[in-house]
């Protein structure tokens, strides 16, 4: 996962990220731009829906990341569907008995 966000997070512990979401979802997880995607033929432009195998699929875009301890993270990010459907928001994440655990969920924005 090439990201100045994640510089802090080991490979393995990217990989790790991505296979948390493929496994709790049971979807596909690309670690890909909105341009890779495009250039991949899932979307035409910004206002389309992201398609994969036919479905509407969801863009996570993660635009920081900041530990307020070993244990808490914070994440403030995207979820993108198409350009009339989106939200920013922020979560906070803590380490509970080797478990991470979201601890509050704040929508920042909406398009």
């Amino acid at each position: 996962m090439k990201s100045s966000v994640f510089n802090s997070i080991s490979e393995e512990g990217k990989q790790e990220i991505l296979d948390y979401f493929e496994n709790k979802y049971n979807v596909e997880v690309k670690n890909a731009s909105f341009d890779m995607l495009k250039e991949e033929g899932l979307t035409q432009s910004i206002l389309d829906h992201l398609k994969v195998d036919g479905k509407e699929g969801v863009l996570l875009m993660i635009k920081d990341v900041s530990f307020n301890s070993e244990n808490e993270v914070v994440i403030n990010g995207l979820w993108y569907m198409n350009g009339l459907r989106a939200m920013y928001f922020k979560s906070a994440i803590v380490l509970k008995n080797g478990e991470w655990i979201l601890k509050e969920k704040i929508m920042t924005g909406i398009s």
